[in-house]
């Protein structure tokens, strides 16, 4: 921001390395080019938020962020995400930057998070903004939510004098990053008496009783000669890098890995300052080295590299303590099953459940009932009513029968609003064509004699021509009705008012069966009698698809009209 407020030649000597937060407003080379960020993209921030939900069953939640371009793009990303795995909003409060507009509205805020339902909510802004005056507000009047945040939220770090535990816990996705060696152990034996600068002693040896002389002296008064931040550190300081010190860190290494090969070249054009910081920014944009703890820094690629992420879970106690434990990573390298991966013995450790607070809008329906949707409520949210009849078998497999259901519906409707049906009876009937005009041509129906049906009789007969031909055609009528009742089959149970497929399913059985017994009954016949089987088969096979159908039709016109009525038809459906 300073940056952009300078004049061009001023923005031009001042080179800049930013830690904290990246944001995509920073990176336009075009209007900042002499600035530099240190942190990773979050683009993969909402994703693993999202995932961590899932691996919960939490689909309700609340949302806190910042009314500015951050906050915008995280709400669109994360947005996009929970759509996807059907995670819904249930409220989200867009905190304005500026506190005037910010205090006309805060009780709207305080009454969004009050009143609704979810028990998580996610915090992500600025912790030296309005939002944050938020935060603390609800914290102290004991709202208990599970609080989904980055490590800029970080609340074990913070000095607070609280009676009581004023959450579920807070879970916090910091950037992953490898302990810094010595880092711990340096901390640990920190002394007042070896440090002189005035800002250092102002960290944290107040805890201690010592008093920081009014003027720059060089050691501090009345500390304790063996006094250090090993116990202070415990209970009011996190033990390791920060996010932002972590960049910072990195940030050196860059500017001295920068510099030192600008002085390997001896690069010097003669226009001083100026000259030395436009190609100092040359070779920062060069710059890749590994750093001490063996990660890898690329300044030319930092832009588009992902952050992966740690995710620590938290627990606030009275006067300030609080207990913090990593309890999973997720890395957007990874295949998309395995971004994620939580230790469950240590949730267990932490939490005293592998499982934490539920925060579902409506719980899941159980055995016999469906999920009814009702307009204008959000996705996760729902009523449970009764299953139509048949549509669930038994209690031991409710949920493996509605998915058998719903695939069996939406192949049905498919098949049938793509208008297949029309396209089945052309092509099948096209397939008998062709396969009868070939037996025509081949081996064409003749006169024929039978001597020996009838004693002393000479009885003239219809030859078939080819026998394989006719039994090929028999079979494609066989595989047609088998086919045919396979689909009626599995369609019997589709909700209707008068559902004909059961009807269709009764008369293709029928039909099959009929033709299944004409087959041994006519190859035992002969002369007339064959003539007669046929004749017999035709009958009663097209008078059971007929009455099948259309009787139970004709009842329910002629003796049961009141069924018929356009109401209970749609009272039916919207059941």
């Amino acid at each position: 921001m300073v940056g952009t407020c300078l004049d061009p030649y001023r923005s031009q000597q001042v080179l800049q390395l930013t830690y904290g937060p990246f944001h995509t407003i920073l990176s336009d080379d075009e209007k900042i080019p002499y600035l530099h960020q240190m942190a990773p993209k979050d683009t993969a921030l909402p994703l693993a938020m999202v995932s961590l939900m899932l691996h919960f069953n939490w689909n309700w939640i609340g949302l806190a962020i910042s009314d500015n371009d951050q906050g915008s793009q995280l709400l669109s990303h994360l947005r996009r995400e929970m759509e996807k795995n059907t995670v819904c909003f249930a409220f989200v409060s867009l905190i304005p930057v500026k506190m005037d507009l910010y205090m006309s509205r805060v009780e709207v805020y305080y009454n969004q998070i009050i009143t609704s339902s979810t028990n998580v909510v996610i915090i992500y802004g600025d912790t030296d903004s309005t939002l944050a005056v938020s935060f603390r507000m609800w914290e102290s009047l004991g709202i208990q939510r599970i609080w989904v945040t980055t490590s800029q939220w970080d609340v074990t770090t913070s000095k607070r004098d609280l009676t009581l535990d004023t959450s579920h816990g807070t879970l916090i996705f910091a950037q992953h990053h490898s302990e810094i060696s010595g880092f711990k152990t340096f901390v640990q034996t920190l002394n007042p008496l070896k440090y002189s600068d005035e800002y250092l002693a102002r960290l944290g040896w107040m805890s201690f009783n010592c008093e920081v002389s009014a003027s720059k002296c060089e050691t501090l008064k009345n500390c304790s000669s063996n006094a250090s931040l090993e116990w202070l550190m415990r209970q009011t300081f996190d033990m390791a890098f920060s996010d932002a010190s972590y960049d910072i860190y990195n940030a050196v290494y860059t500017v001295a890995h920068a510099l030192h090969e600008m002085l390997l070249q001896q690069v010097d054009d003669g226009k001083g300052h100026y000259g030395n910081c436009l190609k100092l920014h040359s070779f920062l944009r060069k710059t890749h080295f590994t750093n001490p703890v063996g990660e890898k820094v690329n300044m030319n690629q930092r832009v588009y590299q992902q952050a992966e992420y740690d995710i620590f879970h938290v627990w606030n106690f009275p006067n300030g303590f609080g207990l913090k434990v990593k309890i999973g990573e997720f890395s957007p390298y990874f295949p998309h099953c395995q971004q994620l991966h939580l230790y469950e013995d240590v949730i267990e450790w932490s939490t005293g459940n592998r499982q934490m607070l539920p925060s579902v809008c409506s719980a899941d329906c159980g055995p016999g009932f469906r999920k009814f949707l009702q307009e204008g409520m959000a996705a996760c949210c729902f009523d449970c009513i009764p299953c139509p009849e048949n549509e669930v078998a038994n209690e031991t497999s409710p949920a493996t029968k509605i998915l058998k259901y719903n695939y069996r519906a939406s192949l049905v409707r498919y098949f049938l609003v793509s208008g297949a049906p029309n396209y089945i009876i052309s092509i099948c009937t096209l397939i008998q064509i062709i396969v009868c005009a070939i037996w025509l041509q081949v081996s064409p129906p003749s006169i024929d004699t039978d001597t020996h049906s009838e004693h002393g009789q000479i009885i003239i007969v219809c030859k078939k021509g080819s026998v394989n031909a006719f039994y090929c055609i028999l079979g494609y009528h066989g595989s047609l009705a088998l086919g045919s009742f396979i689909l009626a089959f599995l369609a019997r149970n589709l909700p209707d008012k008068f559902n004909e497929s059961k009807l269709l399913t009764f008369s293709m059985l029928l039909f099959c069966s009929v033709w299944v017994t004409f087959l041994p009954v006519y190859h035992s016949t002969k002369g007339k009698a064959m003539v007669v089987v046929e004749v017999f088969s035709i009958l009663v096979s097209s008078a059971g698809l007929l009455g099948c159908i259309f009787i139970p039709k004709c009842y329910m016109i002629l003796f049961k009209p009141e069924r018929n009525s356009l109401e209970k038809i749609r009272e039916k459906t919207s059941s």
